[in-house]
């Protein structure tokens, strides 16, 4: 899979999150210049509709979610398109997606 990117777009967020539980998934502010980048598994609570965040929450309004099977491809991208990337991310506690690479 390409990287694909949630920008402004919870329904569809979401409902993709619902099909595709082995995803990696990285939080990020809308900023090219953000210096936030937390690696989530799509099957993750903290961004799922078990949440309980309030419509928007998710890619409406101060973050997006970039999306991909292969954290190798999410880092290249980042490397691109963030010049505050540091070429890691920071891991989610509750999921723990490196341990699933």
């Amino acid at each position: 899979m390409a990287i694909h990117i949630f920008d402004k777009d919870d329904n569809n967020y979401l409902q993709w999150m619902a099909i595709n539980p082995s995803y990696f998934i990285v939080n990020t502010r809308r900023s090219k210049n953000s210096n936030l980048f937390v690696l989530h598994k799509s099957k993750c609570s903290h961004i799922a509709s078990t949440a309980g965040l309030t419509k928007g929450a998710y890619t409406e309004r101060d973050y997006i979610k970039v999306v991909s099977n292969d954290i190798n491809e999410l880092k290249t991208w980042f490397e691109k398109n963030n010049i505050k990337f540091k070429a890691d991310f920071i891991e989610c506690k509750t999921c723990n997606p490196f341990s699933e690479k």
